[in-house]
């Protein structure tokens, strides 16, 4: 296992599994992507809104964690607006 890449893999997650790894996917190019904005909606709420845990957790900024967090607000302020609606002028079926 003297390709950096693998080294690194193995620093994470062990050197059996990555040695799977490469036996199973040898030869291929694996994209690994950073957290997407529903992973670190996920770990909000794993971490009781804890900005700080989550970016560590995460391995992204705290401003990226912030970011998410409003999407999240806003959303659910949007979400319980259209609840609270009522329409005045009802639909005669």
């Amino acid at each position: 296992m003297r390709n950096r890449d693998m080294i690194l893999i193995a620093d994470v997650i062990g050197s059996d599994a990555a040695m799977k790894l490469q036996s199973e996917l040898g030869g291929m190019y694996v994209y690994i992507p950073k957290p997407d904005p529903a992973d670190i909606e996920l770990l909000l709420e794993e971490y009781d809104y804890d900005a700080k845990a989550v970016a560590l957790k995460a391995r992204v900024s705290l401003s990226k964690v912030h970011k998410v967090m409003k999407q999240v607000k806003d959303r659910k302020k949007a979400e319980a607006f259209e609840v609270l609606q009522i329409p005045l002028f009802p639909e005669n079926n």
